[in-house]
Order: C-alpha cells, then sequence, then structure tokens
C-alpha cells in the first residue's frame, strides 16, 4: 500500500543526504509532489499513478500554461520520486516514464 506521506519523506531525505542535492533543489522537488497530490485529491483520482493519472496531470500542467521548462521539472521530480520507489519500496511500474514534455 502507498504510504504519500512516508515515502515522499524518504525520497526528500535521500535527495538530501545521500544525493546531496542543495536544499532548494528538495524543496522544489518537494513542491512539485505536493502539486500532483494536490491535483489527484481535486480531481477525486487515485493517489496511486497510473500512466492515465499521469497524463491527465500533464494535460492540466498545459491547460493552465505552465512553462515548458516547469512541467519538464515536475514530470522530472515524479520520475524520479517514482524511480525512487521501485528502487526502495519495490514498486513495479513507473508511469512517468511513459510520459514525454
Amino acid at each position: 500500500m502507498f504510504n504519500w506521506d512516508g515515502e515522499a519523506k524518504d525520497f526528500l531525505d535521500y535527495l538530501h543526504k545521500e544525493r546531496n542535492y542543495s536544499p532548494n533543489t528538495v524543496l522544489a522537488y518537494q513542491r512539485d509532489l505536493l502539486a500532483l497530490r494536490a491535483f489527484l485529491e481535486k480531481q477525486g483520482l487515485p493517489i496511486e499513478v497510473t500512466v492515465t493519472e499521469a497524463r491527465l496531470f500533464l494535460h492540466h500542467m498545459q491547460s493552465e500554461n505552465y512553462s515548458r521548462r516547469s512541467i519538464a521539472r515536475k514530470v522530472s521530480a515524479c520520475t524520479a520520486f517514482w524511480k525512487f520507489r521501485q528502487r526502495f519500496y519495490k514498486v513495479d511500474a513507473n508511469p512517468w516514464e511513459y510520459i514525454s514534455t
């Protein structure tokens, strides 16, 4: 079962402590993940993202006129989070690897 808060905290700690990302980068990743979560909750979508939800989030950002750069960073943060989940939480699939910005 997906524990968003716990796994996101572990991911952000990993970025800071293991990957030595700057505090600003870690905060940006945190904001990006929170934006995804808020979108899912507002839309009543499941928190365990599939390719469908990932594409809906991408479409949402495009319809809200996010810059290409912002969209790419958010997708990158989500991709990295799911890769982390695959490695440390043995999640089978990363829906973000199918998303092209």
